[in-house]
């Protein structure tokens, strides 16, 4: 697992988030009720980017494309049992952001 400075802390407000690219992969991070989360940043159905084609309101993400909904808290997929989106491990080192990525 590799670890990689994103963004500062400061720059993700509560309720936001932003989409980064890590070895080529879309990662989209979010700061809800103060905790930071980080994901793949594409949907499990059809993998349509969950950044530019999702919708977050409190606690669930929305795909546009087809509806596809998850819990932005968890990853998981809702009404879909054993569905999750990838997580990322979070760390914050002097107000820096770094995620983990295998």
């Amino acid at each position: 697992m590799r670890k990689f400075k994103v963004c500062k802390e400061s720059e993700i407000a509560e309720g936001q988030g932003r989409s980064i690219k890590v070895l080529a992969k879309e990662i989209m991070i979010y700061r809800i009720d103060g905790q930071l989360h980080a994901y793949d940043g594409l949907c499990k159905h059809m993998r349509a980017s969950l950044i530019s084609q999702g919708e977050l309101k409190e606690y669930t993400l929305t795909c546009k494309w087809h509806g596809w909904q998850y819990d932005i808290r968890n990853g998981a997929c809702l009404g879909k049992p054993d569905v999750y989106l990838t997580a990322h491990t979070i760390e914050i080192t002097n107000g820096d952001i770094y995620v983990c990525v295998a």
